[in-house]
């Protein structure tokens, strides 16, 4: 059922419906949340990333393939910003070294 319903609110996020955005963040704001803060373990960073996930989760919503569940697709975008921010930051320190 909650594949259905992902499905579902998926298409009408597409479609533009604000309502429909806002429950799947409703939805899977504190899992992603926490699986940023368990690798960044800072928790204003960690907030920062998962409002970024979201961001490129809706930016990048036609890319979706609805075969797959919403919320591994959005550990999948997790997972690599997590790992953007650790290249980033790894530029970062060599920079300044």
């Amino acid at each position: 059922m909650e594949y259905k319903t992902d499905s579902l609110l998926v298409h009408l996020a597409r479609a533009g419906d604000e309502d429909a955005c806002e429950k799947l963040v409703k939805k899977y704001y504190s899992s992603i949340y926490q699986y940023c803060l368990l690798h960044i373990n800072d928790p204003y960073e960690a907030e920062d990333l998962t409002q970024e996930v979201f961001t490129r989760f809706f930016s990048n919503l036609y890319r979706y393939k609805e075969y797959g569940k919403v919320k591994n697709y959005l550990y999948t975008i997790a997972g690599n910003t997590v790992k953007n921010y650790y290249k980033k930051k790894k530029i970062f320190h060599q920079r300044n070294c």
